[in-house]
């Protein structure tokens, strides 16, 4: 929602902070596999120590990138399909590997693959529409988009970091289930909506 309705903003905040990179030489595709390592390693790092409060910090640090690449693309006059689509694919492996590592730190299975695959039919809707007919990808200011959950996943592990007795997680993968499953669903009309009006049926 914050990446679509403020993109202009948001595009400028992102590429501010991506100076460094540029300056050290980084290339868009170098940033996409550096996030997808990164956030590797704080989940082997949560799964070995089941340190909720650092994993959420360092998560915290490692999805920074997910931003990163499309920033110094456009800086550097580098964007391509191909790196926008090896984004898309990063971002999956991302977020399935988090929800895993919760579900094996906290053994809360089956929230954690709800989660999962309402955050995954997010970006499928969109996707799957955009194959089915002639549609702007800037028409979908939904609610818990890809920052969205990321903010929120981030901000449950250090509550839960700071509350260990609380459940403090359950509560979140319950809220978050709740939430990503409801903009899978606005996706999904909103998608029904374009392609009725893109193809006339």
């Amino acid at each position: 929602m914050l990446d679509s309705k403020y993109k202009e903003q948001m595009n400028k905040i992102w590429e501010l902070a991506a100076i460094i990179f540029v300056k050290l030489k980084f290339t868009p595709n170098m940033i996409t596999v550096l996030g997808l390592v990164l956030v590797t390693a704080s989940c082997i790092y949560y799964a070995l120590t089941a340190n909720a409060l650092i994993f959420g910090i360092i998560l915290f640090f490692s999805m920074i990138t997910d931003g990163m690449d499309g920033a110094v693309a456009r800086i550097k006059g580098m964007s391509s399909k191909t790196g926008a689509y090896l984004d898309a694919t990063t971002d999956r492996y991302q977020e399935g590997i988090i929800f895993l590592s919760i579900g094996y730190v906290t053994h809360l299975w089956l929230w954690s693959y709800i989660a999962m695959m309402g955050s995954f039919l997010i970006s499928y809707n969109k996707t799957r529409a955009l194959d089915e007919a002639d549609i702007s990808k800037e028409q979908w200011p939904d609610l818990m988009e890809r920052l969205e959950r990321a903010i929120f996943i981030i901000c449950g592990l250090i509550l839960e970091g700071l509350f260990p007795n609380k459940s403090v997680i359950l509560y979140v993968l319950i809220i978050f289930s709740f939430l990503v499953h409801f903009t899978a669903l606005q996706r999904f009309v909103r998608a029904v909506k374009l392609i009725k009006n893109s193809t006339g049926e």
